[in-house]
């Protein structure tokens, strides 16, 4: 995640509430793109599990199964990742805007109090 996005974003799209966040346009990004990538996660391993046995003895004679295949592994795995998935995409979009806090925390330290006289 690009800083300037992260800093964009302020400390209130930070606070981990779920209300909060849905409103700003780079989170809504964020959670898409990590979204995406857990479904791209989900149906590589899928894939692998099918590749290794776990797929049964389908019929491959057909010219068009490996597409179907691919497919019908694509849509599920969005499908599944689109409605939370394994939680991966959530824990992605947590650790980047809890570090997006922190780059703006560190960027804008407080300023030291005043002592009174």
């Amino acid at each position: 995640m690009n800083v300037a996005i992260a800093h964009s974003m302020g400390t209130a799209a930070t606070s981990g509430a779920a209300s909060a966040l849905g409103d700003s346009p780079d989170v809504k990004k964020l959670k898409k793109a990590a979204s995406d990538f857990e479904a791209m996660l989900l149906a590589k391993w899928w894939s692998s599990m099918k590749e290794s046995g776990f797929g049964g003895d389908d019929d491959q004679s057909d010219p068009g199964h490996d597409t179907l295949d691919s497919m019908g592994i694509q849509a599920m795995s969005t499908a599944v990742a689109s409605r939370g998935g394994l939680g991966i995409g959530a824990m992605l979009v947590r650790s980047l805007l809890s570090n997006a806090q922190g780059t703006d925390a560190a960027a804008n330290p407080p300023a030291p109090a005043k002592q009174q006289e």
